[in-house]
């Protein structure tokens, strides 16, 4: 459990510097939003320093989670802001670096909770609806 524990805050970490980079080639675009990017920006290391947490438990689980989901509002508000700007179109191997990454989460995920189901541990089951 541990392993994937750590394979699946790997990940995250991987999507999250995947983000910085395309914020970097963004931060000229006159088309998107300053706040958004410096927001995306925040959340994507703030979600690298909680996934570089050790600990193993309901709390630090949920911090990614939460950390993630901020992180994915305002990445999504830079792409529906760019859809029409060059560098959006010139980014697409980004793009496709975060499709696959996000995929290899999703994976990662359903990996970690079926070995959290298969040892009983229901208290670490990672959060796939938004956490209350």
């Amino acid at each position: 459990m541990k392993k994937n524990w750590k394979n699946l805050k790997g990940e995250f970490i991987h999507k999250s510097e995947i983000v910085l980079k395309f914020k970097s080639i963004l931060d000229t675009s006159k088309k998107s939003d300053e706040s958004d990017l410096n927001k995306t920006e925040l959340y994507a290391k703030e979600l690298i320093r909680e996934c570089e947490n050790k600990k193993i438990n309901k709390e630090s689980i949920n911090n990614v989670k939460l950390k993630n989901d901020s992180l994915n509002i305002y990445l999504v508000r830079i792409l529906v802001n760019l859809e029409s700007d060059m560098r959006l179109k010139s980014s697409e191997e980004i793009l496709d670096e975060l499709t696959l990454s996000e995929q290899d989460i999703f994976t990662k995920i359903s990996d970690y909770n079926l070995i959290c189901q298969n040892s009983n541990n229901q208290e670490l089951l990672f959060p796939i609806k938004n956490i209350d």
